[in-house]
């Protein structure tokens, strides 16, 4: 198919499923079954979301195998949409479907799965199919484990008639809402959104205190709060901010993990925090402000702690100039290129508007159109105050055509990635896998707090590397949360542990993605990249445990509690990053020893007991008080200058 159809078609996909969530509604199975035919339709010849699809896939469809299973599950989709359509009565699990409409159902399942490899890679699609695996053959599992035996009709049945599986809510998500954010972030990149987030953040950064490295955290997180995807995060801000800190001095490995912990914590940080949040408002049944609300507190303190890591360490790296005074790399790709000053109007009344709209409880969706219509209207209407590449000047019909292609391609991914975690959610159901799983990390943890949060926390981690954010959260939030709400811990904080710990899943090695494509910009070796990431980011390892002991980081409970756990979260993630990072201070630098007792301090702190914590702040008084009487104030004073 040539490529201008392909285009064409995927362009189609966005036009509908926007207008599905805001002028008409299609039936939910129609509108999912339509999804799964462009995704098989108009995939471009190289899958990917802009070139941050993971690497190391094992699996590669190429020439007429994959035109098989393409024109395959697409006469098997035919089948299945006239199914739905026909409106003959049938009652779903109790009548099985005819042997035709089962066959199609496993060949166009056959054919999402490739489709699937090409964007997600093999490592995804092997671990879906091993549930679909266990589905059909468990029943010859002895022990805990095991399960009744599900016929092949029951399995399609259940997948493709019922909101359950493939057709389920991932796909309703990604259909009815993410896809309005997407083109949001088309429209606002188009209008030059990152090389203003970029001019902004140096402005705010400076020149001190980690320069371009501190630039980075607050581009990406600007950036990263609308995009929502640590990967798609690193890709856009660092093609700008990683060269600006090799400059200032940043060794390639530092600075992409810099880069991979700031566009990590994009995805946590309200209002927008990336698909995956869309899901846990419907999982827990919270209104989405609740949850971006819930998010606030822990989204601050682990920029905080990042911040406070850059400026202890910058003592080891030079600070000349950050990113924004020395000249930006914009969305054209030329270097030296400012952005004008109505990119930055344009995106704070979009971002006004978004929201105004989402604290009124309208829908995401419908605030996200909002949100773009305003920011549409101000780029078809306000001038620019200079001519320049693609920033600055008003939109014309290159650009419209341009946003819905940039959204198309960046919805593909998505599509891919919210029906392989439908089939998850599927196979899970019917197997009754959810409950066992929540058994056996109870038993392991022996029904303590500490072992079971330890063990769930892992078990997110390995589900989640080599997944995209949405699907580790929505593996996490099936397998994990349930047992974490047995424990007692309230349903949206144990929904918010998994969360936090799928978003890891991205700068964690082993298959951290996010490395991945900081290493393609700045060079270097990707697990070296995470565990710098992961050095610069633990604060968002220990905000989980935090959270779930202190219920007022999540904004339970009265002011009171809000605040002091706040303040003991700050307090205690403070001393942690100074014994980390401390010895990159230029005028007192801690001793091994003084860093170690800082360190210990910041987790007794972090306890919910009280003579824990007491301890702790003496520990940390104990060894900055040491720290200053080894060093003298005249020592200070030379090391400064």
């Amino acid at each position: 198919m040539r490529d201008w159809l392909k285009k064409a078609l995927a362009a189609l996909a966005v036009v509908l499923f926007v207008l599905n969530g805001t002028v008409w509604y299609l039936p939910s199975e129609v509108i999912a079954l339509l999804a799964v035919g462009f995704l098989l339709l108009a995939a471009p010849r190289d899958a990917g979301s802009g070139g941050a699809a993971p690497s190391h896939r094992i699996i590669r469809v190429k020439g007429s195998l994959q035109l098989a299973t393409r024109l395959a599950g697409l006469a098997a989709l035919v089948l299945l949409l006239a199914t739905h359509l026909s409106g003959t009565p049938r009652i779903p699990l109790l009548e099985l479907p005819p042997v035709e409409v089962v066959m199609a159902g496993f060949v166009l399942l056959i054919a999402v799965l490739v489709e699937a490899a090409r964007y997600l890679g093999g490592v995804v699609v092997t671990i879906v199919a091993a549930f679909v695996a266990y589905a059909l053959l468990g029943d010859g599992i002895e022990g805990a484990l095991g399960h009744g035996a599900i016929a092949p009709g029951h399995f399609i049945d259940l997948m493709f008639f019922t909101t359950d599986g493939i057709l389920g809510m991932p796909i309703a998500v990604a259909t009815g809402t993410v896809v309005h954010f997407l083109l949001m972030v088309a429209l606002l990149e188009r209008l030059g959104a990152i090389a203003w987030f970029c001019r902004l953040s140096g402005r705010l950064a400076g020149p001190r205190y980690g320069g371009p490295a501190a630039t980075a955290v607050v581009a990406s997180g600007l950036f990263g709060t609308i995009s929502g995807s640590p990967t798609s995060d690193v890709a856009a801000t660092g093609s700008v901010t990683i060269p600006a800190m090799r400059a200032d001095g940043y060794p390639a490995e530092r600075a992409a993990a810099v880069e991979v912990a700031a566009s990590t914590g994009g995805s946590i940080l309200p209002p927008v925090m990336g698909t995956a949040s869309f899901i846990m408002a419907e999982y827990t049944g919270a209104p989405y402000s609740h949850v971006i609300l819930a998010a606030l507190i822990p989204a601050l303190l682990y920029y905080g702690a990042l911040w406070l890591g850059i400026a202890l360490d910058s003592g080891r790296y030079g600070s000349r100039a950050a990113c924004g005074q020395t000249g930006d790399t914009g969305e054209s790709g030329q270097s030296g290129e400012p952005p004008s000053a109505w990119a930055g109007v344009i995106v704070v009344l979009a971002g006004g508007v978004l929201v105004a709209a989402l604290a009124s409880g309208l829908l995401p969706s419908m605030a996200a159109m909002a949100a773009s219509a305003v920011a549409l209207a101000a780029g078809l209407v306000l001038p620019g105050l200079r001519k320049g590449p693609r920033l600055g000047r008003r939109l014309g019909l290159g650009d419209l055509v341009r946003i819905i292609d940039v959204t198309a391609r960046r919805l593909m991914p998505v599509l891919a990635a919210c029906l392989l975690a439908g089939v998850l959610i599927g196979c899970v159901t019917m197997t009754g896998l959810s409950g066992k799983a929540a058994w056996l990390v109870v038993s392991a943890g022996q029904g303590l707090m500490a072992p079971t949060l330890v063990l769930a926390a892992l078990a997110a981690l390995i589900f989640g590397m080599g997944m995209p954010t949405t699907g580790a959260y929505i593996l996490g939030a099936t397998l994990l949360a349930p047992a974490l709400v047995e424990l007692g811990i309230a349903t949206l904080t144990a929904h918010f542990f998994v969360f936090y710990f799928a978003v890891l899943s991205a700068m964690t090695p082993p298959l951290a993605v996010a490395a991945f494509t900081a290493v393609a910009i700045s060079g270097g070796r990707a697990y070296r990249v995470g565990l710098s990431a992961m050095r610069y980011g633990v604060a968002a390892f220990l905000l989980p445990f935090a959270f779930v002991l202190h219920e007022g980081l999540l904004m339970q409970g009265t002011t009171a509690t809000v605040a002091a756990d706040t303040i003991r979260a700050a307090t205690g993630l403070a001393a942690i990053v100074y014994g980390l990072e401390g010895g990159g201070l230029r005028a007192m630098a801690p001793s091994p020893r003084q860093r170690l007792a800082a360190i210990a301090a910041g987790l007794l702190i972090l306890t919910p007991h009280a003579l824990l914590t007491s301890v702790g702040v003496l520990v940390l008084v104990a060894a900055v008080a040491d720290r200053l009487r080894a060093t003298g104030p005249h020592e200070v004073s030379r090391r400064t200058e």
